[in-house]
């Protein structure tokens, strides 16, 4: 019998993250659920544990600090023994702000780059120390951003987090490929259709443009599923009726 396939995503809060796991957890993944506030992710852990499909559970976890990235890893090693770690996702939320360079201070930029590219180092020391403890592989997705190949006006925190993160999955991806660990950044350019941008822009909008986070999970399970002979690095997604 084969073992079990784990997913450890990072950010995996009401939306996106919400919808990865759930793809994941339909695949027969058992899904290790990491928010920085465990109450936004217990009743998703609840929700996957009712049906059928890979089992879950929720753990507060944040990117900046190791220990807790070690800890949840090896949570799931323990609690799903004779499982492999096949999936890390790094899809943290938050971070995002506007303002003009003298509004913004260096602790702010500091922030930003703790959580995406320190937080995202960290995740994959971990995650892919997991991957080597097995002869299957894996793979690591990183979520990105359209600030992650544009800075904008007003982005001075936001934009050099995200170019770090997608600089460091490239950097990985060319340590790693050779060895069976498949690295992809995905950059998501548009707005992604969830209850938090609903408040935000309101909820009437024109059909296709905006993406819809069950999309984003089938994709991020494509790429995981994709054939070592033909690995995509990079993949940008948008709405059809996004301009770029």
């Amino acid at each position: 019998m084969a073992p079990t396939p784990i997913a450890i995503i990072l950010g995996a809060g009401p939306g996106t993250g919400a919808s990865i796991a759930r793809t994941f957890a339909a695949r027969n993944f058992n899904v290790a659920l990491l928010a920085r506030s465990k109450s936004s992710i217990d009743a998703l852990a609840a929700e996957i544990n009712g049906l059928q499909g890979g089992r879950a559970f929720a753990l507060e976890s944040d990117a900046t600090r190791l220990g807790d990235i070690q800890a949840a890893v090896q949570r799931a090693r323990d609690e799903w023994a004779g499982g492999e770690v096949r999936v890390g996702v790094f899809n943290l939320g938050g971070g995002f702000r506007r303002g003009g360079l003298f509004e913004t201070s260096v602790e702010q930029l500091r922030q930003g780059l703790e959580g995406e590219v320190v937080g995202a180092f960290q995740f994959a020391q971990s995650v892919i120390r997991a991957m080597q403890a097995h002869q299957g592989g894996g793979t690591l997705i990183f979520s990105g951003a359209t600030a992650s190949v544009r800075g904008g006006a007003g982005f001075h925190t936001f934009a050099p987090a995200k170019f770090g993160l997608r600089a460091l999955s490239q950097t990985l991806a060319r340590e790693f490929h050779p060895h069976g660990i498949h690295v992809a950044h995905v950059v998501i350019d548009g707005i992604i259709d969830t209850e938090r941008t609903r408040r935000l822009l309101g909820d009437k909008f024109e059909p296709g443009s905006r993406l819809e986070p069950d999309a984003i999970g089938k994709l991020y399970v494509q790429i995981h599923e994709q054939d070592p002979s033909a690995w995509a690095q990079e993949v940008d997604i948008r709405p059809a009726k996004e301009k770029f």
